[in-house]
Formats: structure tokens, C-alpha cells, sequence
């Protein structure tokens, strides 16, 4: 048996940051083993910049690759991310 739980976040990533963002969940898709696409003979590995298009992608592959939340026993079950709206940070 599994007990729920909800958990929303708003995350900031600057600008200047972005391209960093998307290289190091592109490194974590790669050590996790990445993706094939397809079955059998005709299956073929899916490559970190093609599975990893934009920050979105990076944002969730980064979740779901922190080792830290396996190494707790957590699963997580969906993941939602919105597009990126421009604001002023404090």
C-alpha cells in the first residue's frame, strides 16, 4: 500500500542558466540509461539531445533521476510542467 502525497513547486531558472540546466539532465539521462524507441531488432537507443529538447524536459528528467528520492523509496507517480513565463526575480 502506498500513501499519496501532492507536492507543488515553482521552480526559478535564470536565463543565463538554462543551457547548464539542459546539459546536466542530459548527462543524468545518459548514466540512467537513457530511452530506446521501439522493440526487438529494430529498437534504438533515443539520444540525450533528442529526448531532452528544452529546460521542460531537463526540469522533469532531473526529478526523475535524483537518486537521492530512489535511495528514499519514493516513486514518483506523474509530473506536469508548464511553460516558462518570464518574470523579475527579487
Amino acid at each position: 500500500m502506498y500513501n499519496k502525497y501532492e507536492l507543488q513547486l515553482e521552480i526559478l531558472v535564470s536565463e543565463r542558466s538554462e543551457e547548464r540546466v539542459i546539459q546536466i539532465a542530459r548527462r543524468v539521462y545518459s548514466e540512467r540509461g537513457g530511452a530506446t524507441e521501439g522493440s526487438g531488432q529494430s529498437a534504438c537507443q533515443i539520444s540525450a539531445e533528442e529526448f531532452i529538447d528544452g529546460v521542460q524536459d531537463a526540469l522533469i528528467e532531473l526529478l526523475e533521476g535524483n537518486s537521492r528520492l530512489q535511495d528514499a523509496g519514493i516513486e514518483i507517480h506523474s509530473i506536469k510542467c508548464s511553460s516558462g513565463e518570464p518574470i523579475r526575480a527579487a
